[in-house]
């Protein structure tokens, strides 16, 4: 061997000069792996080397790169032929080989040359490219190095089973990977659908493995001008054929030529009869063969097959007869082979899936049928009953089976016209084997369709544009049309959607399947839906009608009305149960004259009082789901009378919906007496919905004190745990007061209580009133941050959650993003939009000006069928008063603005088709008290007219808002009116009006604003005569007295000399104190103290407005931004300028969160944007500012200017005269500088914008002027 070996050496150091690829020399020894050189094989005969696989990986030579073609010393696995490697650590060193070997081994295994060869070029055995290497041999393979690098990994590991197996094209993507990117579902969808059908599924027929051989490998042809020589001429006999047989057959083969398929059958045949009739040898031969993709290993596979005895036979065996069968299209043998298997091995069962599965992915329908007939005659004895179920088991394996049963189904309809037949005659496919007659075919379709829906309905399809959904359809229909047991599958699949679907939000997307399944069972003769299933779809289709709009029954959309009046065809009558349900379910959506007809029904047809009771609760809850509070207290003395009647006592739940509708009517003290009533005329607990809606009264004036005192009291009447709704009051309570860190607080200690199961209930409320209280402010980052907490807590999503995040987007003005949302993220979360979500879009549209898109967004909810709501409503009608606002056809020759027939004709048809039902969806826009209501539309449309002084227009509005408003409970007007009325008549200069409207809020906010005083529900609860013991009191809880003098509420310390106290009124009468206002109501008259303070300046009654605006804030009352500056205009633009009470307010005030101003220098050629303007925000560093912070704007700010610019002049002229009223507000620039340094530097760096109109209006400056600061 040695001596050899040295030969070897020799001949290739002589000959390494000839060599395409040259080894440089090394001054390095060599490398220890030299001497385990691989050249094991030398005593082989030539022919019999590069015929077997090593078991290993081959070494890389940088496994870094081993992806660069430039750098590898290896092909790709596709290009690469395995080299003789027996040892299973060794280098291949090409240059041990003799020339002799190197130029057989590129001559038997032929390449293709590569592009950067010349003709001549002499190449390295295949497998090997050209590198330069600096040692002479590479360093061993990585022991780590990743799957799939090496030989072993070329051809993929699929499951030997795989006929059945479907390629990555073959497999409908799950739901998960189809919904990661919200934003690229449709385009995801419709790039999976817009490929031919045809297409597919010639791609997943190349992809598919075939039954039970893995690692399939062409083998490559002779070349054309190769002679063929018998095989005793061609191959030289051994004296070891049996072992280099088993060598050669061992393993996995790369890559295949002709000529090594006639060596091995060489081989075989010159093995000795003992040797060949060897089973075992057979059956290894036989499975190499036929991984094989070659007509004469076809045939060598089935004279191996047949040469086995049949009790030899393995499943394999069989499983590669079948595949050498179906890759001549050879359907009769494999048919036989089929039966052999059923007939002769207890596990041929096994081969019949695989087959089954191939006939289909190749849609042979009838060999399908074939196949399933033959399992059934075969295996028809009763102990083979579990295998024929397990066959139906293997096929819901199968992807996409929806699909194929699909285009089963479509074949078994073409069967039934000649020319189908014809079709299928002339195709040389179906000539061959039995031909399965059309009643088998539809059965065997009926059952796979069967298996196709059980598979299908937990996932049925997304959206109306999913083609699957066409495919159910079509399913579905062939079920109902040739199966006889249609009724009890339609039965059970209408069963499972509705079990599993039982979520309002979740039913909403399989409700078109739904329906075109209940259409088409009702439509089988001899049908009749149980009871029970009626209940249920009548249950969620009365679910969906309260976010549905107006649904019209069709065959793919039923409605609750079908479901009632199949009821009572099919039984007669409406069971109790679901009369009850009916009657209820109208009480929500606020149906008051369907209630009554429901009641009335449930009267007629069940008299018993005990069948009438539970349902009783529905006659008050529909009153509070309209808002009418008293029709509702009537309800309530009925109901009670009724109960008297039969001897029954009030029900708890009668007392809580009472509460309700007092809580949605804002009646604060009317639910604080009926909660009194309750506990001392009854001898119920309260439970958490008796104290929830008094709760949520609370929470809305911000009381937080009161909320803490009802819950010791609840602890002690009830005893019972918290629940969460209990925690979203408390946070509301905070939230409206400002405490919005310690709401946060609040919900972080509420969290583990939950997991603990102290506190009861649902954490989603909670979270989503934190997320809407972060968005309103325009924190976007803290709202961000709740979200990823919900999220890491696990708590469930729901719509208002995805509501608070579009919210956040439209308060920074990115209305498209937050569409975005509504209709990529909320459809991936399987949650639907509402109105609640429109109308936040839409607002978010009219606040950047784009009001056409506003009302394509409306049309496209009504589109939708989503149902409308008040708000969405009023956002339209206020979109549409703008656009038209817009059109110059409102004008007049001399730009006189006209009233806006077109949305007052439609805001009339609205009022006039109103109903209270409206009022019933429980939209969070909708807030007793300021809120949406039926008449909500009037304040927009009425302020853009004021804003245009259609004074006349506003006149005609107001009147049909009274006429419409006549039947309403409450008698005066609402704040959104009052507000509106102020501006149009300031806008038109009527300032007696103004007035008068000024002290109907100032009433209004007095009356509805003012703090309660709770009683001690537990002490009357002891006393034994508790009536009229304690009453529920109307003053304010703390004390005002004590608050500072007036001078230091306008802004001057108590203790700074020379302030003289504020003027107070000559005569002073005795009156009542008004109730300080509740914490989170106290800002209820910013907006209409901003239209007083204006009109009272354009009359220079400065004083006046220092009375008013100081009385309200020693009452308790506060102020927005808007309200702030106004007043600081009006002391700029008095005569004389209050210029020190000016600057001292701003600096208390508002100077503390002023940004600054985004540029002093370059002002002149900055624009602002229009929103920035709107606000008052212009060249301030301030475009997203909370809406809770009171700044000076820059019009306040060049108000600032113009008066020091006039304290100036009175000063050069003498000042004003001392001892007036109003010198000591006038004040000096020592005292200026003294009292507000802050605020006067602020007007000092104010930016010069000559083109600034107010500037060249209070500043004088003019286009071209020298550009200073003003000081």
């Amino acid at each position: 061997m040695l001596e050899r070996a040295t030969a070897c050496l020799k001949v290739g150091a002589r000959d390494s000069v000839h060599c395409a690829q040259r080894a440089p020399r090394s001054k390095r020894q060599l490398h220890s792996t030299f001497w385990n050189h691989g050249a094991a094989d030398i005593e082989l005969p030539p022919w019999a080397v590069g015929t077997h696989s090593a078991n290993n990986k081959v070494a890389r030579h940088d496994n870094r790169r081993r992806q660069s073609r430039s750098t590898s010393l290896l092909k790709d696995p596709d290009q690469r032929t395995q080299v003789p490697n027996p040892q299973g650590n060794g280098i291949y060193l090409e240059f041990l080989y003799p020339p002799q070997a190197l130029a057989w081994m590129q001559r038997t295994n032929v390449q293709a040359r590569e592009r950067w060869e010349k003709g001549k070029a002499r190449r390295l055995p295949d497998g090997f490219l050209q590198a330069s290497r600096g040692f002479s041999s590479s360093r061993p393979a990585r022991d780590d190095e990743p799957k799939g690098s090496g030989v072993e990994e070329s051809f993929g590991s699929r499951p030997i089973g795989g006929l059945g197996e479907a390629s990555a094209r073959d497999t409908t993507p799950s739901v998960e990977s189809a919904t990661n990117r919200p934003g690229n579902t449709r385009q995801m969808v419709s790039e999976l659908n817009s490929q031919p059908l045809e297409s597919q599924y010639e791609l997943a027929r190349s992809e598919i493995p075939i039954l039970g051989i893995r690692d399939v490998v062409e083998v490559t042809p002779d070349h054309p001008g190769d002679t063929i020589v018998p095989p005793e001429h061609e191959f030289t006999p051994v004296h070891n054929p049996l072992e280099i047989l088993r060598r050669s057959i061992g393993g996995r083969p790369n890559s295949v030529h002709a000529r090594d398929v006639r060596r091995i059958w060489f081989l075989y045949q010159s093995l000795d009869p003992s040797a060949k009739d060897d089973s075992r040898l057979k059956h290894e031969l036989l499975l190499y063969m036929a991984r094989l993709r070659d007509d004469t290993a076809a045939s060598h596979t089935v004279t191996l097959f047949y040469a086995l005895p049949t009790e030899a036979r393995s499943l394999s065996d069989y499983e590669a007869a079948i595949v050498v069968h179906l890759r001549s299209g050879d359907y009769d043998a494999a048919f036989q082979v089929h039966r052999q298997a059923l007939q002769n091995i207890p596990n041929g069962y096994q081969i019949t899936r695989g087959f089954f599965q191939y006939a289909m992915r190749d849609r042979a329908w009838q060999h399908a049928v074939t196949i399933k007939e033959d399992h059934d005659e075969i295996l028809s004895d009763s102990a083979s009953a579990n295998k024929k179920e397990l066959f139906w088991l293997h096929v819901m394996e199968v992807p996409d089976l929806i699909t194929k049963a699909f285009l089963f189904a479509a074949y078994c309809s073409r069967l039934e016209t000649k020319e189908a037949e014809a079709d299928m005659m002339s195709d040389p496919r179906i000539g061959q084997g039995r031909m399965p007659s059309l009643e088998q075919s539809r059965a065997t379709c009926t059952r796979l369709c069967q298996e196709a829906m059980r598979k299908v309905l937990p996932t049925p399809y997304r959206g109306d544009d999913d083609p699957q959904k066409t495919k159910i359809y079509r399913t579905l229909d062939h079920i109902r049309k040739w199966d006889v047991e249609a009724p009890r599958l339609f039965l059970e699949y209408l069963e499972d959607l509705l079990r599993r679907f039982q979520r309002p939000i979740h039913y909403k997307g399989v409700h078109l399947l739904v329906s075109y399944m209940y259409s088409s069972y009702r439509e089988i003769p001899g049908v009749k839906p149980p009871q029970k299933l009626l209940e249920t779809l009548l249950a969620r289709l009365l679910e969906l009608a309260q976010t549905t709009r107006d649904p019209k029954y069709t065959i793919k959309n039923i409605t609750y009305e079908l479901i009632a009046a199949d009821f009572k065809l099919y039984h007669g009558r409406l069971s109790g149960s679901a009369a009850r349900l009916l009657m209820t379910s109208h009480a929500r959506l606020g149906a008051l004259e369907e209630v009554r007809k429901d009641f009335a029904y449930l009267q007629e047809q069940y008299p018993l009082y005990a069948d009438q009771e539970d349902a009783l609760w529905a006659l008050i809850y529909v009153h509070a789901r309209r808002g009418e509070w008293a029709q509702a207290r009537d309800a309530f003395e009925e109901v009670q009378q009724m109960a008297a009647a039969h001897g029954a006592k009030t029900q708890l739940k009668w007392w809580n919906v009472l509460l309700h509708a007092y809580s949605r009517a804002n009646k604060i003290r009317a639910s604080l007496e009926l909660l009194e009533r309750l506990i001392v005329e009854t001898d119920l607990i309260p439970e958490v919905q008796t104290f929830h809606p008094v709760l949520e009264l609370l929470a809305l004036r911000g009381d937080v004190d009161g909320i803490e005192n009802l819950f010791e009291q609840f602890e002690k009447l009830n005893g019972g745990p918290h629940q969460t709704s209990f925690v979203g009051s408390y946070m509301r309570a905070l939230i409206r007061s400002g405490e919005i860190q310690e709401a946060e607080q609040v919900l972080r200690k509420a969290v583990p209580d939950v997991r603990a199961h102290k506190i009861t209930g649902s954490l989603t409320t909670c979270f989503n009133i934190l997320l809407v209280a972060y968005a309103r402010q325009r924190n976007i980052e803290a709202t961000m941050q709740t979200y990823r907490w919900m999220k890491e807590e696990r708590i469930r999503l729901d719509a208002q959650t995805f509501s608070a995040l579009m919210l956040a987007l439209v308060v920074y003005r990115q209305p498209d993003s937050a569409v975005t949302i509504m209709n990529n993220t909320m459809w991936s979360e399987n949650l639907r939009p509402t109105a609640i979500h429109y109308a936040i879009a839409m607002h978010g549209f009219i606040q950047t000006r784009r009001f056409p898109k506003a009302i394509s967004l409306h049309k496209t909810m009504l589109n939708k069928q989503v149902k409308p709501s008040l708000a969405t409503r009023r956002l339209y009608l206020q979109a549409k008063a703008r656009l038209e606002a817009r059109s110059p056809t409102r004008y007049t020759s001399d730009r006189t603005p006209l009233p806006l027939s077109d949305v007052i004709a439609e805001l009339r048809d609205a009022v006039g088709e109103a109903d209270k039902a409206d009022m019933a969806n429980k939209d969070p826009f909708f807030n007793p008290g300021g809120g949406e209501d039926v008449l909500s539309s009037f304040a927009s449309i009425i302020r853009i007219h004021g804003d245009r002084s259609c004074v006349e227009a506003v006149k005609q509005l107001l009147a049909m808002y009274k006429d419409a408003a006549k039947d309403t409970n409450d008698e005066p007007l609402p704040m959104r009116i009052i507000s509106a009325l102020m501006n149009a008549h300031f806008e038109a200069g009527n300032h007696d009006a103004v007035r008068e409207y000024w002290n109907l809020a100032r009433a209004e906010a007095d009356r509805t604003a003012s703090r309660v005083s709770l009683p001690d529900f537990t002490l009357l609860a002891t006393l034994e005569d508790p009536l009229g013991s304690v009453t529920v009191s109307e003053e304010n809880a703390h004390s005002t007295s004590d608050h500072e003098d007036i001078s230091a509420e306008i802004g001057f310390s108590a203790q700074a000399p020379p302030v003289p106290p504020a003027p107070t009124p000559a005569k002073t009468t005795a009156v009542a104190k008004p109730s300080a206002p509740s914490p989170g109501l106290d800002h209820i008259l910013s907006t209409p103290l901003a239209y007083r303070m204006r009109s009272l300046s354009e009359r220079n009654r400065i004083m006046d407005i220092l009375d008013t605006f100081t009385s309200l804030v020693r009452q308790g009352y506060v102020f927005d931004i808007i309200a702030w500056n106004t007043l600081i205009q009006a002391l700029c633009t008095a005569q004389p300028p209050l210029v020190l009470l000016a600057f001292t307010l701003t600096e208390r005030y508002l100077i503390d969160q002023f940004p600054g101003w985004t540029t002093s220098k370059g002002a002149r050629n900055y624009a602002p944007r229009p929103e920035p303007k709107r606000s008052g925000l212009q060249y301030i560093k301030g475009r997203y500012l909370p809406f809770d912070v009171i700044a000076p704007q820059y019009k306040t700010i060049v108000h600032l200017a113009s008066a020091l610019t006039r304290l100036k002049r009175i000063e050069t002229m003498g000042g004003v005269r001392q001892g007036s009223d109003v010198a000591r507000f006038v004040g000096n620039m020592k005292r200026v500088e003294e009292s507000a340094p802050r605020t006067l530097r602020a007007v000092e760096t104010l930016p010069i914008v000559p083109s600034d109109r107010l500037q060249q209006r209070l500043l004088g400056r003019q286009e071209g002027s020298r550009g200073e600061m003003y000081t």
